[in-house]
């Protein structure tokens, strides 16, 4: 951090910014010449470079400390398409390391101009390209965006069904509620694949706004009030009808147990985790994911208390923080990406919310934890131990989430049974299943251990709360391993 032209007051506002993202290790230095070139701890790490700080907005300082293999970890910001000055920057210290021990007289932009002939893989941005919350926008399925005049996504193998049942969700939309959904310009299906083009939407999304900053949780949660009073008195008790019969074996046993059989598909390493008989989750165990879903599933009891009474096909299905876009002059809000089920419940989407703000699933998209797995000598106990590195960020989630319970139990009544365990069964089995789509080489910090681990840990609360005891489902181990071979080849019925 250049340290020349500003006051001290200046200089802790933006120390107080970058540690609320998760930077604990900061030099305030006058020259590249002043910098401690000397510390191995660095050299498996990106430094964080801030030359001009008083044009760096919230939003910005989180793009450059998110770690995700969907958008590039280097990149440059300059002032403008000239490339002359240098505002911030986000590079392999390693690599900074040894150009600067060739020449310490280099310039910033120098050094980065340096850098991205070295390395073409470092973004460069301009600061007016880079403020766009379309720069931070990462999927976490199958389909592919992209931003033109209107929103385009496309898919062709893996995520061509999903994508085929938005476009039924959009047709099927009843005038009055589509002013909270954007408007489907085209569609199309070939052999090649299917695409669809929405209008296109400048406005934020929660989870953007809370993640960089811009809202208080107070006012997060008096929006999402406004959602949940749509999806639950619009979308859902004027268009209800009964459960239908296995509901909740098609929407979520049979989904999870094919997720995790994709997972030891799309990575051999995951079978130790998969497979162990017990899981220790920062100091505390339960059985494993697998033997706890086996005695759900073979539960009536349980299946009836988890029945969510009624559900509507006009229920999103997806309504986490990053798909709800928040217009701030018309204090008004748009869905988006509906999942497009036939039909689907309030708690599903509930537990959506609540993954993204009580179970901390933006914060470890971004990549703002650590984390740290094994698995004993004989498998039979896998660990995961891990923690969020930008506590002032999660601190604001979950006073968002302690609204929220208040606010769900408020806007649902008395009438709804069990609202926070159906809330955190939704939950658990969202991280349980998620996994798949967060395999990737190479990702640091790791993805799908913590989704896992929380799903697991969330799965034996609610076995708690149904008045299950967890630790009888060990025995269950062998049996929901052979159901898990069987149930995990068999086609899920609503795609991907």
């Amino acid at each position: 951090m250049n340290s020349s032209d500003y006051t001290d007051e200046q200089h802790n506002a933006l120390i107080h910014r970058l540690r609320s993202f998760g930077v604990d290790d900061i030099q305030v230095q006058d020259s590249l010449a002043s910098l401690e070139l000397n510390k191995a701890s660095y050299n498996d790490q990106d430094a964080i470079i801030v030359n001009c700080f008083l044009d760096l907005t919230n939003f910005i300082l989180r793009r450059l400390t998110v770690s995700s293999k969907q958008l590039p970890s280097c990149m440059a910001v300059w002032e403008d398409q000239s490339q002359c000055q240098l505002l911030a920057a986000r590079v392999p210290w390693s690599k900074m390391r040894q150009l600067l021990l060739l020449s310490t007289e280099a310039s910033l932009e120098d050094l980065l101009h340096s850098l991205h002939h070295s390395d073409p893989s470092i973004a460069m941005y301009t600061l007016q390209g880079l403020q766009s919350f379309g720069a931070l926008r990462m999927g976490g399925s199958w389909a592919e965006c992209s931003i033109r005049k209107y929103f385009t996504k496309q898919a062709s193998s893996r995520g061509r069904n999903k994508l085929l049942d938005e476009i039924n969700f959009y047709r099927k939309l009843p005038k009055s509620l589509d002013s909270h959904y954007l408007e489907l310009l085209f569609s199309k299906e070939n052999e090649t694949g299917v695409s669809l083009g929405l209008e296109y939407c400048e406005n934020p999304n929660l989870r953007d706004l809370l993640m960089s900053m811009e809202i208080e949780p107070s006012e997060a949660a008096r929006i999402l009030r406004k959602v949940v009073e749509f999806e639950y008195g619009e979308a859902l008790n004027k268009y209800s009808m009964p459960t239908p019969d296995g509901y909740l074996k098609d929407v979520h046993y049979h989904r999870l147990w094919v997720r995790l059989a994709m997972c030891l598909q799309l990575d051999s390493g995951l079978t130790g985790l998969v497979h162990a008989h017990r899981l220790v989750v920062n100091g505390e165990q339960f059985p494993n994911i697998p033997a706890m879903l086996y005695k759900l599933e073979s539960s009536p009891s349980a299946t009836f208390r988890l029945d969510p009474g009624k559900v509507s096909p006009h229920i999103h299905g997806d309504t986490h923080l990053g798909n709800i876009l928040y217009d701030e002059g018309k204090d008004d809000f748009h869905l988006v990406d509906p999942r497009g089920y036939p039909v689907c419940d309030i708690f599903y989407d509930l537990g959506k919310l609540s993954q993204s703000y009580h179970g901390g699933y933006d914060l470890i998209h971004e990549g703002r934890h650590q984390v740290a797995w094994g698995v004993s000598d004989d498998g039979y106990t896998a660990h995961v131990d891990f923690k969020m590195t930008a506590p002032m960020l999660w601190k604001k989630y979950q006073e968002l989430s302690e609204t929220m319970d208040d606010t769900i139990q408020e806007v649902l009544g008395p009438q709804e049974k069990d609202i926070k365990m159906k809330v955190l069964f939704n939950e658990a089995m969202h991280f349980a299943s998620i996994a798949p789509f967060h395999i990737h080489q190479g990702q640091t910090p790791n993805l799908v251990f913590p989704f896992y681990a929380i799903g697991a840990r969330t799965l034996a609360r609610v076995l708690n709360m149904l008045g299950i005891d967890v630790e009888s489902c060990l025995h269950l181990h062998d049996e929901a391993l052979r159901r898990l071979a069987t149930m995990g080849n068999e086609p899920w019925k609503f795609g991907d």
